[in-house]
C-alpha cells in the first residue's frame, strides 16, 4: 500500500520546491510540476507510470489515479501521455 507516502511526498515536493529537481549532468533542473512516479510490474517488466500534478490531489485521489494507472499498463492501455517508461 504505497499510496499513503505518495501524499505526504507530493506535499513535501511543493513545500521544498528547491528538492523537486534532476541533476543533469553540469546543472540542476528544477520543476514547476509535482509529478511522482509508481512503480507497477507487468508481464512485460516493471512499468513506471506517472501521477501528474499529484501535489494537487487528495490521498483518495492520488489512489484512484494509482489503481487507473497500474491496470492501464498491464493491460498496456495507455496514451501516448501516459505510457510508462522501463527501468
Amino acid at each position: 500500500m504505497l499510496q499513503p507516502c505518495l501524499y505526504p511526498g507530493a506535499q513535501a515536493l511543493r513545500a521544498k520546491p528547491e528538492v523537486n529537481a534532476s541533476w543533469m549532468g553540469d546543472f540542476i533542473r528544477y520543476y514547476d510540476d509535482v509529478d511522482i512516479t509508481v512503480a507497477v510490474q507487468t508481464p512485460n517488466g516493471l512499468m513506471v507510470p506517472i501521477v501528474k500534478h499529484a501535489d494537487e490531489l487528495g490521498l483518495l485521489e492520488i489512489s484512484a489515479q494509482v489503481k487507473a494507472l497500474a491496470k492501464k499498463v498491464r493491460g498496456l492501455a495507455c496514451t501516448r501521455d501516459q505510457r510508462p517508461l522501463t527501468l
